[in-house]
């Protein structure tokens, strides 16, 4: 890790710079079970991971109060971006609902979206009209998904932001404040 922080004009400009590359080992989440254990899921050590961003944060300050003068008017912006991959998977998935339920695969991010393959819409040449279409593993289309292999799954991106931005005005005036705090989170799929 290695940062450097600095500040100008008597530290009404002020900010800081990180860059970080973390690895974790023994990462603890839910690993499926079978379900003829009575159990479905339980606790434990799942897979190691690589967390690797920076971190950018920049603060101005407009007005500073003063003693005739309560008002003030800070500007704060900040910057991330995050890229996480797992390393090493203690039980790799063996079919394709254990990587939907525990979504660790080596070479991809932490919190993978993994999802059928889909082949479109049954124009009605089979007599199924408007049915949903699948790939299965070998490639063929089908109307219900039956392959149980990974390879009937498609890697979709991940549910953690690789960018987060935020800024953030704040007010003050005799007692008063007034924040204003606008975010962006990018690089992401939501379900």
């Amino acid at each position: 890790n290695a940062g450097l922080d600095f500040s100008f004009l008597n530290y009404r400009m002020r900010g800081s710079f990180d860059f970080y590359n973390k690895d974790g080992k023994n990462i603890f989440n839910y690993r499926a079970l079978d379900p003829t254990t009575g159990f479905t899921s339980m606790f434990a050590n799942v897979a190691s991971i690589r967390n690797r961003g920076v971190e950018l944060s920049l603060a101005y300050d407009w007005f500073v109060p003063g003693k005739s003068n309560g008002f003030s008017w800070t500007t704060e912006m900040t910057f991330s971006y995050n890229q996480n991959e797992v390393t090493k998977v203690n039980n790799p998935a063996a079919s394709a609902s254990a990587l939907i339920a525990t979504p660790y695969r080596e070479g991809y991010p932490v919190n993978a979206l993994w999802s059928y393959k889909f082949a479109g819409i049954s124009d009605g040449t089979e007599g199924y009209e408007g049915q949903t279409l699948w790939y299965d593993e070998n490639g063929d289309v089908r109307r219900s998904v039956s392959g149980r292999s990974i390879d009937v799954l498609e890697f979709s991106g991940q549910t953690d932001p690789k960018t987060i931005i935020g800024l953030n005005n704040s007010l003050r005036w005799n007692g008063l404040s007034l924040n204003v705090l606008m975010t962006y989170c990018g690089g992401h799929m939501m379900r």
